[in-house]
């Protein structure tokens, strides 16, 4: 049990540190801390979605131990996690949250076997469409989406 729970904390740790292009654990400590000094909630939903990355990875092996553990199933879902402590109404963000999480987890397999027999990783890119989908999907519903807390102050689509 206290393997499991290791091998999840480093890969949870791992994926926070992916979103700045490392690999250590102390790397996604520091990320952490960074989300944590300018946004708490980026803090939690970064940690959020890495942590949910590694869980959902290891259950259902949507990834291999080894980019598991080296944080490649939680970093674009850090991303996402991070993205909706600024972006996003409140009145939708559960709703916009869970489409988020849906919309990157099957551009990311899709991307997967797509640019893996390329040897070409997949980086950010289901992270920033979903976001750009949802922007779209917020504007179409007469919301701003970029500008929800102030954050942004201008809304690009």
């Amino acid at each position: 049990m206290a393997g499991a729970f290791s091998q999840i904390a480093k890969a949870t740790l791992n994926g926070l540190a992916q979103v700045a292009f490392s690999d250590r654990p102390v790397s996604g400590l520091l990320v952490l801390a960074g989300f944590l000094s300018i946004e708490p909630w980026a803090a939690a939903g970064a940690f959020a979605g890495a942590l949910f990355g590694a869980l959902a990875s290891s259950a259902f092996r949507t990834w291999n131990r080894v980019e598991t553990t080296y944080g490649l199933a939680g970093a674009n879902l850090a991303v996402i996690g991070a993205s909706f402590a600024f972006l996003a109404p409140a009145a939708l963000r559960p709703l916009t949250a869970i489409l988020a999480v849906i919309i990157c987890l099957g551009v990311e397999a899709g991307a997967r076997r797509i640019l893996q027999p390329l040897n070409l990783p997949v980086l950010s890119f289901p992270a920033v469409l979903a976001l750009l989908l949802l922007a779209a999907f917020h504007k179409s519903l007469g919301q701003p989406f970029w500008a929800a807390t102030g954050g942004l102050s201008a809304d690009p689509i």
